[in-house]
């Protein structure tokens, strides 16, 4: 290994069987090396969570891998996707928050306090200077990480708190606080949430977010949301000026207003009874929602026609209606005329 090799030069690299290898060369090899498992066939995040899992374990080969993987982690953003909870997921998000790894996309899941405390870990030791999404599901349930299973794989002890009922307030808070300013180029966001709808979280990321999807489940013994949370919510979509694309399913029936410069997409397919009332948006260039013929049954959603489709309009065989809102008004909907509203009617 070059001791003169700084993490930004090109002539980094490791002399294997007497052959100088630069480290762009040697980073081709290992990844033609681990091609059966790293296929085109599977998705780019699974591409790239089975590359990590691969260049840990070479980095632990010898001390000049070990150095040369340092230096790839500082240069290649990863996926870090961990969902299910055992000892070899623990492994990788040690492993990550040691190394202080680059991330491209993240996946957490906060279903408990001890759950939250870690995640917060992930965030506050990676680099986030290329985060370009997140998907963060804030459900809580009944069952949260072990702390004898975090710490035994060396996750240090401050990563899990204290007991606290207001762990998942807090810790939201603390991340629309200090993600921001370590994540500047995030674009897309996927949220899951239950009861409450996070505006703080979503206005920290007023400047950069593109692309927002929620799916939304009504409290523990409700069928409705409070329509507060709902107000707050609408008006903060309003104020996200790089906004273009919305994917709201919510589980539960209510009315929404959506107000917004610069959306081009809305969808809300999958919703139960969750209508957009009022859409003002100028930019718009489609919705797309469930059509049902019958408005009160629970699972149409979207946007409502001044005139009911007649059974002529929808052909058979057929599972996309597409009308512009010129030809066909809907109530509420003020958007260019050339807007295409789009409804799945199977």
């Amino acid at each position: 290994m070059n001791p003169a090799c700084d993490d930004d030069d090109d002539d980094c690299g490791m002399e294997i069987c007497g052959i100088w290898m630069p480290d762009g060369v040697l980073f081709c090899i290992c990844s033609f090396l681990c091609r059966h498992e790293i296929s085109d066939v599977l998705p780019r995040s699974e591409r790239d969570l089975l590359a990590s899992c691969f260049f840990r374990n070479f980095s632990r080969t010898s001390k000049d891998s070990n150095a040369l993987v340092h230096r790839w982690i500082r240069k290649i953003p990863l996926v870090l996707k961990i969902s299910q909870r055992n000892k070899q997921n623990y492994e990788k998000i040690e492993w990550i928050c040691r190394n202080r790894v680059k991330l491209r996309h993240c996946d957490l899941y906060v279903r408990g306090n001890n759950e939250a405390a870690l995640c917060k870990y992930i965030l506050s030791s990676c680099n986030l200077a290329e985060l370009e999404s997140c998907t963060m599901h804030f459900i809580e349930g009944k069952h949260d990480v072990k702390e004898s299973e975090v710490f035994e794989v060396g996750i240090p002890y401050h990563a899990i708190q204290k007991k606290n009922k207001k762990f998942m307030e807090e810790f939201r808070h603390t991340l629309a606080e200090f993600v921001p300013k370590r994540a500047m180029s995030l674009k897309r966001m996927a949220l899951t949430l239950k009861g409450e709808l996070c505006p703080s979280l979503l206005r920290a990321f007023s400047y950069s977010l593109e692309d927002l999807e929620m799916k939304i489940f009504a409290p523990d013994g409700s069928s409705s949301m409070d329509s507060e949370e709902l107000h707050a919510l609408s008006q903060v979509i309003e104020k996200l000026s790089k906004l273009k694309r919305l994917k709201i399913k919510a589980m539960f029936k209510a009315s929404f207003t959506v107000r917004s410069n610069t959306l081009e997409v809305i969808d809300t397919t999958g919703s139960r009874g969750f209508y957009v009332e009022t859409c003002v948006c100028k930019s718009l260039r489609k919705f797309i929602c469930d059509h049902k013929k019958n408005y009160s049954k629970e699972w149409s959603n979207g946007v409502k026609p001044f005139e009911l489709f007649s059974d002529e309009d929808i052909s058979v065989g057929e599972e996309i209606l597409e009308v512009q809102s010129k030809s066909h008004p809907f109530v509420g909907l003020i958007v260019p005329d050339n807007c295409t509203v789009r409804m799945k009617t199977s």
